[in-house]
């Protein structure tokens, strides 16, 4: 399952846990996010500030998991948050899943994509059963 911590995204959460716990599964919950651009060409950033950016954005996927975990207590929960492209992630994390779940927009226009591009790449190449959960 793909879970962007800056979204709501109670209804997503809410379909994993119970399709979870009706087929008696755990859930892996990917959370990507990127570096903050650099000022200027080459610079780097020290591995200590990589692994603190990476901790930071873990925790904050774990605060917005914990309600949802309490409540399924039964459902073996595993959390990551990677930095990198969202779609990928889901993709190539989801190859052995018997089911992946994303959160699909929801828009009102009549022009344009109208389910994003996490969830436009993940339904075109992911190996596995996908469902696009409409986030409000």
């Amino acid at each position: 399952m793909g879970v962007d911590v800056r979204q709501r995204c109670e209804a997503l959460l809410r379909f994993a846990f119970d399709e979870a716990e009706q087929r008696g599964c755990g859930i892996r919950c990917l959370s990507a996010w990127a570096l903050p651009s650099l000022v200027g060409y080459g610079a780097a950033y020290a591995p200590e500030v990589h692994a603190q950016l990476e901790m930071s954005a873990k925790a904050t996927l774990d605060d917005v998991l914990m309600p949802w975990k309490k409540q399924y207590p039964d459902v073996r929960t595993t959390a990551q948050a990677n930095v990198g492209h969202a779609a990928t992630q889901l993709v190539d994390g989801g190859r052995e899943a018997g089911l992946t779940v994303v959160g699909r927009r929801v828009r009102d226009s009549s022009s344009g994509t109208h389910i994003g591009p996490v969830a436009h790449a993940v339904l075109h190449h992911a190996r596995t059963p996908v469902v696009a959960v409409p986030l409000t």
